[in-house]
């Protein structure tokens, strides 16, 4: 994998690379995703080796990169094989579309966890405050936390 920056491998390479550290993921963390998205499995040493090929220090202990691993990591990282070996100047605009549609999920599942949240702090003050005969200390401090979640939330929803 040696040699010119603008070959495809190394374009590969560079790009998996830009995508790994978007999403936060260290080395070991994508060979783990590949093999839960998709049927192949990896060394666990598989990626440092082939990002080995970025650094002119270790590039001659590079590994070279297979047809069913680009693939998979394409399919892992939701991006088409063909992005992967382009320019990552002109990549970058078509992997941004995968991260803001991850983004877009977890801030659903970030509103919906809170409306969750909201629903059961609300039935666990009222079943604490004027449901329960003799509430304990501990239930009281715990409803009011629980009434600062949904003060906290309310606020949050005027904000908005």
């Amino acid at each position: 994998m040696q040699g010119d920056v603008s070959t495809p491998e190394r374009r590969f390479v560079e790009n998996l690379r830009s995508l790994r550290r978007a999403r936060g993921w260290s080395q070991e963390k994508l060979v783990k995703e590949v093999e839960n998205r998709t049927a192949l499995r990896l060394n666990a040493t598989v990626v440092t080796k082939l990002e080995w090929a970025l650094d002119p220090s270790r590039a001659s202990k590079a590994r070279g990169l297979g047809l069913n691993e680009a693939l998979a990591f394409a399919t892992t990282l939701n991006v088409e094989l063909s992005d992967l070996i382009r320019a990552p100047e002109e990549a970058a605009d078509t992997f941004a579309d995968p991260l803001r549609e991850e983004l877009s999920k977890a801030q659903r599942d970030l509103a919906e966890a809170r409306e969750t949240l909201v629903a059961i702090a609300g039935t666990f003050v009222q079943r604490t405050l004027w449901e329960t005969t003799n509430p304990t200390p501990e239930q009281l401090r715990l409803a009011w936390e629980m009434q600062g979640v949904l003060h906290a939330t309310d606020t949050n929803e005027e904000g908005k």
